[in-house]
């Protein structure tokens, strides 16, 4: 039904259609005939027509033919512009799901995208603004600073003489992503007929997860929330005011354009050597990490775009984070799930490590856990006996993710990010050659979160929520047993029970419940009809009450039913 939607709501437009077979064009053009043909995609686009010689030969071809199509993807992506290079850059973040070669070539897609003209990004920046731009700014540079797939980066300078960016979205980038992100929906649920393999990817609904996650980056209103909501989580946590965030101007913000406070640096991944830290960089740098940890299992809110491009160091020595539109976000749940696989990890515990993940990930068929827990162990076994001084972060989340992988257990996109921004963190410190390992300040920071978690404040609160539900669940089970038996008795349920490798016997055991069933049933009607004759004056047949022979008819009736059933046994 969803496929028949989705073709449906792709050719309403010729537009649509004709943006589709350019996309299958490049796509044949870098060498996908065959996923093309085996999908019947050519079949299914308008005007769209490959040569018949293509087709037969793919036909021919043996099942053998998924094999590394990662570099031509990439091409593929590159040449049909900003939403499929974003769309790359968020699948070269599922590690979980796709090979290490297909990772290794998303990463390398860049936002190698050509800048908005400036005479379009003033035309957008005035029509938020609703009037000329001079009556806001003092000047903005003609030159982008940054030129991204969703907007690009200007220099400007307000009426008071403050240093800003404005971050303006491209033009019809909304509409653009939208028309894409159905053309590959579609796309997705016609190739993944094509084999198992590719049906165990899911990729209709990691395509969908990555819609929802571009759609909140396109709005810069959220980005503008998110900057201030980071920024007053990590003041509660901070110790001292080493981290900076750049300042939002909301009166001149909207969802086209964003305006914050221009912060003078150089990024992480220029700097020469340490050294331009400061004294103080291996503080620095644990502080910036142990704040990390700290909103993330407390708040449940964190920067999931952290790499060296993102972070500062300013002129006065301070650090800086930038870039706000790529957010993850865990529930209390789901940090309660976290903080017990982080503690199984450091305390070497795989079994409940396994226990933890199984809560929290999508599977087709439950796994055999017991599999499962051997693999943990096996994989994970170089780790045993570390102490977490000595343990590489990006080397055990990996193990990890290839675990889950193999048995086809996919995390949701928020826990990704969360595993990605571990990585990222240690890949700072490590580029920077500080010698500083993220799990030795989980472990500090660990033990302080389960003890809150165990504090008896948190325990009644606990117990109020459970409390609550408990009395709502006892609320409406009458109700719903109501419905569910008047739908019954319009025969809008259907109970089918299929038992396979046990065909012997089934039938025995069919009759034997119909003729307990029916004796039961033939029982209750008599003892009914047995009620209204006591205490009765019943000299004659004429005087037995009416309702006491419906109901020795009807246990009669069951009686005969249930006899009858022995004819079967």
């Amino acid at each position: 039904m969803d496929l028949i939607q989705t073709s449906i709501g792709i050719t309403k437009t010729l537009k649509n259609v004709a943006r589709m077979r350019e996309i299958l064009s490049v796509f044949a053009r870098h060498g996908f005939n065959e996923i093309i043909v085996k999908s019947g995609l050519h079949r299914l686009t308008p005007g769209f027509v490959l040569p018949s010689e293509i087709i037969k030969n793919v036909q021919a071809h043996s099942d053998n033919w998924h094999q590394s199509i990662a570099f031509e993807l990439r091409r593929c992506f590159e040449e049909l512009g900003p939403s499929f290079v974003k769309l790359g850059q968020l699948l070269g973040t599922r590690e979980d799901i796709f090979h290490p070669d297909f990772i290794e070539q998303m990463k390398m897609l860049q936002d190698q995208v050509k800048p908005i003209e400036f005479k379009a990004a003033i035309s957008i920046i005035e029509e938020s603004l609703g009037g000329d731009w001079k009556n806001f700014f003092k000047s903005i540079d003609e030159k982008t600073i940054g030129s991204a797939s969703i907007g690009c980066v200007y220099k400007a300078q307000t009426l008071d003489g403050k240093d800003v960016v404005i971050k303006v979205r491209r033009p019809n980038i909304e509409q653009q992503v939208r028309v894409d992100f159905d053309i590959l929906k579609f796309f997705a649920l016609r190739i993944e007929k094509i084999s198992e393999e590719i049906k165990g990817l899911r990729l209709p609904s990691i395509i969908e997860e990555f819609r929802a996650s571009l759609e909140k980056e396109l709005n810069f209103k959220i980005e503008a929330l998110n900057a201030q909501r980071l920024a007053k989580n990590y003041k509660k946590w901070a110790k001292s005011d080493y981290f900076v965030f750049p300042e939002i101007y909301q009166e001149l913000s909207s969802a086209d354009i964003l305006v914050m406070d221009f912060l003078k640096g150089k990024p992480f991944n220029q700097l020469d050597s340490l050294k331009e830290l400061g004294d103080e960089s291996n503080q620095k740098i644990q502080e910036s990490m142990t704040l990390f940890i700290r909103t993330l299992l407390n708040d449940g809110f964190f920067h999931a775009d952290l790499h060296g491009g993102n972070f500062l160091l300013l002129e006065n020595g301070k650090i800086g984070l930038i870039d706000f539109g790529l957010m993850g976000s865990l529930s209390r749940q789901s940090r309660q799930h976290l903080v017990a696989m982080l503690y199984s990890l450091i305390n070497h515990d795989y079994t409940h490590l396994v226990y933890e993940f199984l809560e929290v990930a999508d599977y087709d068929h439950f796994p055999n856990e017991d599999l499962l827990i051997r693999d943990a162990q096996n994989s994970l076994s170089a780790f045993i006996g570390l102490g977490v001084e000595d343990i590489d972060a990006k080397q055990l989340i990996e193990k990890i993710l290839f675990v889950l992988k193999s048995h086809r257990l996919v995390l949701p996109g928020d826990w990704i990010l969360v595993f990605r921004a571990f990585i990222a963190l240690d890949g700072v410190g490590k580029s920077l050659k500080v010698n500083i390992n993220l799990f030795q300040l989980l472990e500090s920071d660990i033990k302080h979160i389960v003890k809150d978690m165990l504090s008896k404040d948190l325990i009644q609160q606990e117990a109020l929520w459970l409390g609550k539900d408990v009395l709502e669940n006892l609320r409406i089970v009458p109700r719903h047993i109501k419905w569910f038996l008047k739908e019954s008795a319009k025969k809008q349920y259907a109970w089918d029970v299929s038992i396979k490798s046990l065909d012997i016997g089934i039938s025995k055991i069919q009759h034997s419940l119909i003729f307990i069933g029916s004796g039961l049933v033939s029982g209750f009607f008599f003892f009914i009809s047995s009620k209204f004759l006591e205490n009765g004056n019943i000299s004659d047949l004429a005087h037995i009450p009416i309702v006491s022979l419906v109901f020795g008819f009807l246990g009669t009736l069951f009686l005969i039913k249930s006899l009858l059933s022995l004819r079967s046994l």
